[in-house]
């Protein structure tokens, strides 16, 4: 029990708009192991290390198969996990677990269980199943064997029941974190130290256009029309134009879903139900509206005292937002028919979804993962 003690120092919490999960540190540069449902995007997150500090985060990758993502937080870290000597394969059906999280937001809380399943599969992936305690809040965090050593990553649980949980194995784990790594030293993806660190005292103008060429880099979008040194630059991202304007102090990122006739513009079942999906939670910070003869996803901010990474991250929320609800703009500007499930959730295990009914494994409620 000391060494699954002993682990509980490399736990953080991990909260956005959206909710709060867990991860653990995955190396001495500040990676943090979570799920992708808990980081699906750039962020920005609040990670909250073990001794109560509070740290920015980056979501620096997201597993296009399995529900893992890596975070980076600018600190440095004693003993974190070493998968490559601490993850292990050797547990059964009975081996004793620990599940290690922030359960329903009780910070750093420990449960006891066993293996139920060590080979547990679905439709699409595979989870070591357990009846340790797991709540909304575990997502993220590890599952542990009496030695400390990782059995898997706490990612769903079955809802309307009780010691049914389910974690991705530590092998799949391991190999992910590997090759993150791998496309850290090649260059692929950026370890993010320009959106970690503090933001520079430049003019607004300076610091839109660095959030934009960050969001360049990264491979996010191009620049579609610059206008220089105006204030109205568009992007051309997988989601379709992201358009940056900044006029009297206030920063607006919009992306437009489809076009809207005047009679669906000014109806009230269409405006209702806008309203309906702004204070639905799942927007992550951003809202939809009607501009013109466009329904646009929409991010405005007052321009005063923002930094370079407080752009870049609105930027990606307007882009991942734009994406998710991109194929349903139809339904909700002319059907009237209730949101469903945004792609981002349906590759997920159903349970790591906050959205919609469960499929098969319900999952985390809403407010916290």
């Amino acid at each position: 029990m000391d060494q699954v003690l002993a682990r509980a120092s490399q736990v953080v919490l991990i909260e956005d708009e959206q909710g709060l999960g867990a991860g653990f540190f995955v190396g001495s540069d500040g990676l943090v192991l979570t799920n992708r449902h808990v980081a699906p995007a750039a962020g920005p997150y609040r990670v909250v290390l073990s001794s109560g500090q509070n740290l920015r985060g980056l979501g620096l990758h997201q597993s296009p198969h399995f529900d893992l993502a890596v975070v980076r937080v600018a600190t440095r870290v004693d003993e974190p996990f070493d998968l490559e000597r601490d993850a292990t394969d050797d547990y059964a059906v009975g081996t004793e677990v620990w599940a290690l999280g922030h359960p329903r937001g009780c910070r750093n809380s420990v449960s006891r269980g066993i293996v139920s399943n060590p080979h547990r599969a679905t439709d699409r992936d595979v989870f070591v199943q357990t009846d340790a305690g797991i709540n909304p809040g575990n997502s993220g965090g590890p599952l542990l064997d009496s030695a400390g050593r990782l059995v898997g990553v706490v990612s769903a649980m079955l809802s309307n029941s009780q010691g049914i949980g389910f974690a991705v194995p530590s092998y799949l784990a391991a190999d992910y974190v590997r090759t993150v790594r791998r496309l850290l030293r090649r260059g692929v993806i950026s370890p993010g130290d320009d959106l970690l660190g503090p933001g520079a005292g430049d003019s607004l103008d300076d610091v839109i256009h660095a959030g934009i060429d960050t969001f360049v880099v990264r491979g996010l979008g191009r620049v579609r029309e610059d206008a220089s040194r105006r204030a109205d630059v568009a992007l051309q991202t997988d989601a379709g134009t992201v358009r940056v304007e900044w006029i009297d102090a206030a920063l607006l990122i919009s992306c437009a879903l489809g076009g809207v006739g005047p009679a669906e513009a000014s109806s009230a079942p269409l405006l209702r139900r806008l309203l309906d999906a702004n204070g639905s939670g799942e927007l992550r910070g951003t809202t939809l509206g009607i501009r013109g003869d466009q329904l646009q996803v929409l991010w405005r901010r007052s321009a005063e005292g923002l930094d370079r990474a407080q752009v870049f991250y609105a930027l990606d929320q307007v882009r991942a937002t734009a994406l998710a609800w991109g194929p349903r703009w139809a339904s909700l500007a002319y059907e009237g028919h209730a949101p469903a499930a945004p792609p981002a959730a349906a590759d997920l295990p159903a349970a790591a979804s906050d959205w919609g009914p469960p499929l098969q494994l319900p999952g985390p409620l809403p407010g916290a993962r």
